[in-house]
């Protein structure tokens, strides 16, 4: 849904609205989760389901990053100029032309 990404109508995907909005709301909403669960809250849930050990730790604070380096990446795309992706669209629409002539 936003500038140059899979999810945007303009790439030619077949997917329907309702779909591409649930998808963005889906992986924001795990983003939220796994950065607001602090990584000691995350390490003694995964203590519960894992043996004692370094295995519960890498997990949570792999988790927490994720959640904190997908927002990081959410907000860079959010803000992306679409002015360089649009002037890449219009040099690969006229190379095509210039090569079809």
């Amino acid at each position: 849904m936003l500038p140059g990404g899979i999810l945007n109508s303009a790439n030619g995907a077949k997917i329907p609205r309702i779909t591409r909005v649930a998808i963005l709301l889906i992986t924001r909403g795990l983003l939220l989760v796994f950065r607001a669960i602090p990584a000691p809250i995350w390490a003694l849930i995964f203590l519960f389901v894992f043996f004692p050990g370094i295995l519960p730790r890498a997990i949570a604070l792999g988790l927490y990053t994720l959640g904190v380096l997908g927002r990081l990446m959410a907000e860079v795309i959010e803000n992306l100029d679409e002015r360089p992706l649009r002037a890449l669209r219009v040099q690969v629409v006229s190379g095509a032309c210039l090569r079809n002539s």
